[in-house]
This record gives C-alpha cells, structure tokens and sequence, in this order.
C-alpha cells in the first residue's frame, strides 16, 4: 500500500493497473476504485489533499481491491471488481 502524496505521484498511479482508495474523513467513508474509475479524479486529489491538506481525506494505491478491503477497511465502488 502507498499513502499518495503528491499530484505527480496520483498521475503516475492512476495511470496504473491498480486501485486508488479515497478516505473521506467528514462522511467517514472509505471507498476503493479502479484506477480507471472515473469518479476518480486530479481535481477532486487537489481539492482534498493539497489545497485541503489532508483534512478532509487522504488517497492510497493498492495493487489489489483485497489489500484495499483488508488494510484500510475499504468498500468497493461500483466500477472497483472491473
């Protein structure tokens, strides 16, 4: 698992064959998507992680939905078993 922390390092991962999973810390969620999901996103990374300096959440890359599920407590999204 990899805390992502910076927007070239979110670019390089989403462009990857992994799951990026987005910790929501006010709805308390925590959702794991592919890497290709669109509701995944540069824009909404910045807005959370950089401009809101991780106080609304944090972003991780997986090589599995497993590891996802497992280490972070994760649920799938809808796109997440594609």
């Amino acid at each position: 698992m990899i805390k992502i922390n910076s927007l070239p390092e979110f670019e390089e991962l989403k462009a990857s064959s992994g799951f990026i999973t987005i910790v929501d810390t006010p709805t308390k969620s925590v959702k794991v998507h592919a890497a290709s999901c669109p509701h995944v996103n540069s824009a909404h990374y910045a807005k959370k992680v950089i401009d809101g300096k991780e106080k609304n959440g944090r972003y991780y890359w997986t090589e599995t939905v497993h590891e996802a599920i497992s280490e972070l407590h994760a649920e799938p999204c809808s796109y997440a078993g594609r």
